[in-house]
């Protein structure tokens, strides 16, 4: 799913009517007169300091009809920046200035790397990436840049000849080229009435119009919920409320992306101003506005996890290791302390309160001991890194939700402030938040009249993450008056699946003892039979006679599948399938198939400082550099500190044999051919 493929249809749209304005295929100047003519607005180059530019490169004036923009920047910039005001004008009612950092050749919600994986988009950022997205669009549909391509033309050349910016071409090229054809749609919106209560059963209409919260709504597997959560919204857009004041928390970011699209499609404006995200993205969010109340930088850079251990590397000689000390390799439990700290955050414990429990643990015989002094290194190591983490002025991904807590405890003015601005507060998969989570939202939500939730313990599954179902069977205490209500009908399911869930799922002990009563809204299917077997063998007997039952009765092999919950399980029953004469598709994990391996390799030789992937690389018959040959590379490497690329691209400084110099030889001109440079060849 793309986020931004509204405003990429957008943008087509009205290129189409540009072109069809000047009657010909016209470059990025053509094409922007041509816009701006149909916008009945005027573009105006001022100077770098003028004040109508509030700062910023550009400027949309609604009232003046004018867009500003500064005349010292290129043509091609200038044609970019132009566009990417057009999206404002088209896409939304933004009329605040845009920030210097809102204009972006390259950025929108492709990457999920890093701060990217992170961050949450705020109401003003989205509409500046939407209107990066746009102005690409609008000047280079991917469509087209892949066409010039194809006819022979480089990056530079389309550039030049369009009168656009290099970078923006290759990225169009990129999406051209390397990313399958875009859905197409003929209307720019979707009709009328599309996030409209429409629809909606019972169960889903009573929730998503219930006057006021605070709501805990059980929903089970496959009953609606992303449905009914829309709904809530569109209740609430209905019943006037400024969708300024709605915020939608949700376990995933792609869960947020997803609930954006689909009240998009009825109300693309309510959707830029709504804020959608997951909790740490808003934690992150709030730590940027206010972190100053406790010492934070407005800009703040979260760590990622591996630059989380790139920090503890650092501190590696001053931390008090002993039993997570390995002399071979000292950083290799780094990773497993850093899961122990970011679960200490989950259920915000401190540094000293980690301290305190390991001091509180029993320790009447050695085990003990040992278990109490292994609790007591973590904490302080766990003292040392947040200590560095201060110094750096940052935080990593545990602290987005633990540091907002901290920041709402000693800020009440903030925390009034925050519960002013999102007086409807939406959680999607609330049994898999975390306690941290949970008391952020205590904190937001005040006494939960606007708090509206979806949850179901049953399907809690993210506990060794730091999820934590016992909020939702709390949430009477925690919101007195709250009610809970349940949806009612399953539509993904068959009859037979949903009664049997429904006998196992109300003795669950995660249910609370609750019932599951659902209705299925599916026709009836096949029985459910449940076998018990005593060996693999006699399971996959039985399993080879349910196929071949299932085969002569019109079921081909390909359209029957085994479901199991391993990659180990499933190894071991295609051979077993195997044997009975069963023609089995298994292509098994990914990850651990030889060819994507030595894929993954090959890249890491380029990406990666460590040498693992020439070990692999080395050894492949292509290349067949002798085992003595590599350890003088990785010699070589610790010496200098240079990465595996610039080893393999050296031409002296280690002694090889001649087999070891034909191997390295033949890699570095292999590397050599899928290194391109964007300057010098025709892609990138």
């Amino acid at each position: 799913m793309d986020a931004f493929a509204p405003a990429r249809r957008t943008a087509r749209h009205w290129r189409g009517e540009a072109l069809r304005a000047i009657g010909s295929t016209g470059d990025g100047e053509a094409l922007v007169r041509a816009a701006l003519r149909l916008a009945g607005l005027t573009a105006c180059p001022v100077g770098d300091d003028d004040v109508s530019l509030c700062g910023a490169e550009a400027v949309l004036d609604r009232d003046a009809r004018v867009i500003f923009y500064k005349a010292s920047v290129s043509d091609a910039l200038a044609r970019f920046e132009i566009a990417h005001e057009l999206g404002h004008f088209w896409m939304d009612g933004d009329s605040e200035p845009c920030a210097p950092a809102g204009f972006d050749l390259l950025e929108d919600d492709a990457s999920s790397y890093g701060t990217a994986r992170i961050d949450g988009y705020g109401p003003r950022q989205r509409r500046e990436c939407q209107a990066n997205v746009f102005a690409r669009t609008f000047l280079l549909p991917e469509e087209e840049a892949r066409r010039l391509y194809l006819s022979g033309a480089s990056a530079p050349e389309i550039a030049a000849a369009m009168g656009l910016e290099t970078p923006l071409v290759i990225e169009q090229l990129i999406r051209g080229t390397l990313l399958p054809p875009e859905p197409r749609e003929t209307a720019v919106e979707a009709p009328e009435g599309e996030l409209a209560a429409t629809g909606l059963d019972d169960s889903q209409r009573a929730a998503a119009e219930i006057e006021s919260g605070p709501l805990l709504l059980e929903a089970g597997p496959g009953t609606g919920k992303t449905r009914t959560l829309v709904a809530r919204v569109a209740h609430l857009l209905a019943t006037g409320v400024d969708p300024a004041r709605i915020l939608i928390l949700t376990f995933s970011r792609k869960a947020a992306e997803e609930l954006r699209e689909r009240i998009a499609k009825a109300s693309p404006e309510a959707a830029t101003q709504l804020w959608a995200g997951t909790f740490h993205a808003f934690g992150l969010e709030i730590l940027r506005r206010y972190g100053e109340h406790i010492g934070l930088d407005p800009n703040l850079q979260p760590l990622d996890p591996n630059e989380a251990i790139a920090l503890l590397e650092t501190l590696l000689p001053t931390l008090p290791l002993d039993h997570y000390l390995a002399l071979y390799d000292p950083a290799q439990a780094l990773g497993d302390i850093l899961g122990a700290i970011s679960r200490a955050k989950d259920e915000l414990v401190t540094p000293a309160g980690y301290q305190a429990l390991g001091d509180a643990m029993p320790q009447h015989d050695s085990e003990q001991q040992r278990a109490r002094s292994k609790v007591l290194e973590i904490a302080a190591v766990y003292a040392c890194y947040q200590q560095a983490l201060a110094a750096h002025g940052t935080c990593d991904f545990g602290d987005l939700i633990m540091r907002s807590c901290e920041l709402l405890d000693a800020a009440p003015a903030v925390c009034d402030a925050l519960r002013a601005e999102h007086t409807h507060i939406l959680v999607d998969e609330f049994q898999d938040v975390n306690r941290a989570s949970a008391i952020l939202l205590r904190h937001l939500a005040g006494d939960g009249v606007g708090l509206w939730v979806v949850a179901d313990a049953r399907q809690s599954i993210y506990r060794f993450r730091g999820a934590s179902p016992e909020s939702v069977t709390a949430f009477a205490q925690d919101y007195p008056g709250a009610r809970r209500l349940a949806l009612g009908v399953n539509y993904r399911s068959t009859p037979q699946i949903v009664d049997a869930f429904a006998a196992f799922g109300s003795i669950m002990q995660a249910g609370g003892g609750r019932p599951c009563r659902w209705d299925a809204a599916s026709p009836p299917g096949q029985r459910l039979d449940y076998d018990v077997a005593d060996t693999l063998d006699a399971e996959a007997d039985g399993l080879a006679a349910a196929i071949r039952a299932d085969r002569l009765a019109g079921i081909l092999f390909r359209d029957q599948a085994i479901l199991c919950r391993s990659h180990t399980m499933l190894a071991r029953f295609a051979l077993a399938l195997e044997a009975r004469e069963i023609p089995v598709l298994y292509l098994g994990n990914v990850f651990e198939r030889p060819e994507i391996r030595d894929l993954l390799s090959f890249l890491s030789l380029v990406g990666e400082t460590g040498t693992s992937g020439l070990v692999r690389i080395g050894r492949l018959p292509r290349y067949a550099i002798p085992f003595d040959d590599l350890r003088a590379l990785f010699a070589r490497a610790r010496e200098t500190g240079q990465s595996q690329a610039e080893i393999i691209a050296q031409q002296d400084g280690v002694e090889l044999s001649p087999t070891g110099q034909a191997g390295l030889t033949l890699l570095r001109g292999d590397i050599a051919a899928v290194r391109r440079e964007p300057s010098a060849h025709r892609v990138l």
